[in-house]
């Protein structure tokens, strides 16, 4: 059974094959004090047990939608803003579970009109739910002007695992971008932060990110075509990463993020240098990994993304850059990082 009434609040799970950790996902939702929310629900047509276990859970919170064919996992996140009818949203994979008091604090900031998304620092723990470690950015809870917000995702890249937004912010921007792939969450919170919202950070944990081996994200870094396609919904195949690679998406949102930075006065320079040693530091480490596995097409790949890399940063701050990468690493490896 739905409640009718309109909820503050749309705790949304887009899902599939979620049997091993959807139940504790829904769980962590519906035990949250604040009242006056909706956990809506989007399976993207699950194989597995993932049905059974919603449809066992009677709550009239809980609002299932089962799509008919696998539509992807991004074109299902942005289901779920489409689906939404509160006037703020969660996005919660089905892995990860929200800590006590999440929904109630997040409200509570939101209730700034000027503020149009809060997360927090992060807890990480593994497939068993064990502890791995926390994420904590900032000594205390934090209000960002537009230009702090991208600075401290820049410094801290990818500091938002879990964030409420206002649900109409979201409609008006599309939701989230297929091609930004792996990182369409970040180029969606960065898109929110550009349209002008101040942000807030809370600097105690509101949520626990699971890593394990089934995990999207850790799919695109090893790489795991397997599990990508499920995830994708279709086989994909090794052209796959001709757009969709780690260092090719991650050179498409620096490209996003720069260009909206100049679009608004702000200052660039850092940004590229925190950026530009980071995919260097992922470029290098693929380049290598292909030449061991003796990957020909993954070498090509990493090797045409050297002229869009030029025409972002310059050749001579990529002739500054790769030397000053390798020497440092190689300096860790051989006496840690105190340099």
């Amino acid at each position: 059974m739905i409640d009718s009434h309109i909820p503050l609040v749309s705790v949304c799970i887009p899902v599939f094959n979620g049997e091993n950790f959807i139940r504790e996902s829904i769980v962590s939702v519906l035990e949250q004090k604040h009242a006056n929310f909706e956990l809506l629900i989007v399976d993207n047509c699950s194989t597995d047990l993932t049905q059974n276990i919603i449809e066992e859970i009677n709550d009239s919170r809980i609002r299932y939608i089962r799509n008919d064919v696998n539509i992807g996992a991004i074109n299902n996140f942005s289901k779920c803003v489409n689906e939404a009818r509160g006037k703020y949203f969660v996005l919660l994979p089905h892995d990860d579970v929200l800590l006590a008091g999440a929904l109630k604090e997040f409200v509570n900031v939101l209730d700034d009109e000027t503020i149009g998304l809060v997360y927090s620092a992060i807890q990480v723990i593994d497939g068993n739910g064990n502890t791995l470690y926390k994420k904590i950015n900032h000594d205390s809870n934090m209000t960002f002007t537009s230009e702090e917000a991208v600075k401290d995702i820049v410094n801290n890249f990818m500091p938002i695992q879990l964030t409420m937004v206002r649900t109409n912010i979201l409609k008006k921007l599309g939701g989230f971008d297929l091609q930004y792939s792996l990182f369409s969450d970040v180029q969606l919170w960065l898109s929110v932060i550009f349209d002008g919202w101040s942000t807030y950070y809370l600097n105690t944990p509101k949520s626990c990110h699971r890593s394990h081996e089934q995990q999207g994200q850790n799919a695109f870094l090893k790489p795991n075509l397997d599990i990508l396609s499920e995830h994708w919904g279709k086989q994909l195949d090794e052209t796959f990463w001709k757009e969709n690679s780690y260092n090719y998406l991650l050179l498409k949102l620096s490209g996003f993020l720069f260009a909206a930075m100049r679009e608004r006065g702000y200052e660039t320079v850092c940004a590229k240098k925190i950026f530009i040693k980071m995919f260097v530091r992922s470029h290098m480490r693929s380049i290598l990994l292909s030449l061991f596995d003796l990957n020909k097409f993954a070498l090509f790949q990493e090797l045409r993304l050297i002229k869009p890399l030029i025409k972002q940063y310059g050749l001579s701050q990529i002739l500054l850059t790769y030397p000053s990468v390798i020497s440092h690493e190689m300096w860790i490896r051989l006496f840690g990082n105190n340099k």
